[in-house]
């Protein structure tokens, strides 16, 4: 495969992903940006979180993580409290609000699973993520 077939595949692949994704019936009125949904998805997962934490997730500087948090925060979809094991950082969790979004998220991300996946065998799926999982690895250093 070319070096250059690559980069298209995969640009390809994400941004139909997520035109598919914030296009989807279960999504709809909802407008949170894919960046801010992986932070929500992220706080999702981890319950509470640091800046620093979500930064290191989502590979962005701090300080662009900062300001997404605020605007999350000012959208009542997160709470930043005081990190009581350092003064100086802030923990942020979901707030109701952003835990009932995730119904409808989840359900938005199975159907497309579902339809991505249609005429893929199980065997094919396996090799795919491991591939991508190696090339993202190589990619970020680790």
């Amino acid at each position: 495969m070319e070096q250059q077939k690559l980069t298209d595949v995969v640009f390809k692949l994400s941004i139909d992903l997520g035109t598919q994704l914030e296009g989807s019936p279960e999504l709809d009125g909802l407008d949170i940006p894919l960046i801010n949904m992986r932070i929500l998805r992220f706080l999702y997962e981890e319950e509470t979180a640091t800046p620093l934490a979500v930064a290191g997730t989502i590979n962005r500087d701090r300080g662009h993580v900062t300001r997404l948090l605020q605007e999350l925060s000012a959208n009542g979809l997160i709470a930043l409290k005081p990190n009581p094991q350092d003064g100086r950082s802030k923990l942020a969790m979901l707030t109701a609000k952003a835990r009932t979004i995730f119904s409808r998220v989840h359900a938005a991300e199975a159907r497309l699973y579902d339809r991505a996946t249609q005429d893929v065998d199980k065997q094919e799926l396996i090799t795919f993520f491991k591939v991508a999982q190696k090339i993202s690895s190589n990619l970020s250093g680790g």
